[in-house]
C-alpha cells in the first residue's frame, strides 16, 4: 500500500498524508523501523511530472491510520486492514 491509497481511501489530502508520515518518522526511536515500514518512492502525476509518495508496510499503515478518526476512518480502516492481510497470506494462510 501506499501513501496515494491512504489518502484516496481516507478522504486526506495526498500531501497530509505525506506530512503525518514524516511527523510520525521524526518521532521515532529507532530509524530502523523507519526504513522498515516506510519506504520513499516516486509516481508520475497526471501532468507527467514525477512526484514523491511513500510505500507503506501493514506495520507501518497500522501506525498511521491509528491517527484517523471518525466513521469513514473506521470503516475504510476495516476495508484496508482486510486488504493488507489478502496481501500479506494471498493464499488464505495467517500467522
Amino acid at each position: 500500500m501506499d501513501s496515494r491509497a491512504v489518502a484516496e481511501v481516507f478522504g486526506k489530502q495526498h500531501g497530509h498524508v505525506l506530512r503525518d508520515i514524516a511527523e510520525i518518522s521524526k518521532n521515532l526511536q529507532a530509524p530502523n523501523l523507519e526504513a522498515e515500514w516506510f519506504r520513499e518512492s516516486t509516481y508520475v502525476g497526471d501532468n507527467g511530472k514525477t512526484l514523491p509518495c511513500t510505500n507503506l508496510t501493514r506495520d507501518g499503515f497500522m501506525l498511521l491510520v491509528m491517527g484517523y478518526t471518525g466513521k469513514d476512518a473506521t470503516r475504510s480502516f476495516n476495508t484496508q486492514r482486510n486488504a493488507v492481510e489478502r496481501t500479506d497470506h494471498p493464499s488464505g494462510h495467517h500467522r
